[in-house]
């Protein structure tokens, strides 16, 4: 599911303009990096949690020369999912009617990582590359 796609289910579902549903599903997406940036968890009952996650500092490899190198320590965006019981999946299911609510579920999930980890890099939403 793109965001096309869930700006057309939610809308479906809520008989709201896609015009909108589109400026309150940008809001959401442009709120969560903006609170995870900041240092605060997001937290979306029944959905997920986003954070900021610590990566130590390590001993890495070049691959092409065998060469030891030292990988910094960084700050990472994690994405906890919340339970994939069936009452969390079953409330998917009307953002992808063609989809098994499993399946929306995890597209949505998938879909909310990539935002979180593209905004932690300093990238504009929905872009496909930093440059």
């Amino acid at each position: 599911m793109n965001k096309q796609e869930l700006i057309d289910a939610v809308a479906a579902s809520t008989g709201d303009t896609k015009a909108a549903t589109g400026a309150a599903i940008d809001a959401i997406l442009n709120a969560v990096p903006q609170a995870v940036t900041a240092g605060d968890a997001v937290q979306l009952i029944g959905f997920g949690a986003f954070s900021i996650g610590e990566r130590a500092a390590r001993v890495g490899r070049n691959p092409s020369t065998g060469e030891e190198l030292q990988i910094a320590a960084a700050k990472t965006v994690k994405f906890t999912a919340g339970k994939a019981d069936a009452v969390n999946a079953n409330c998917f299911s009307h953002l992808a009617p063609d989809r098994s609510s499993t399946q929306a579920y995890q597209a949505l999930a998938a879909s909310a990582t990539e935002l979180a980890i593209r905004s932690a890099a300093g990238c504009a939403p929905f872009l496909r590359g930093c440059d």
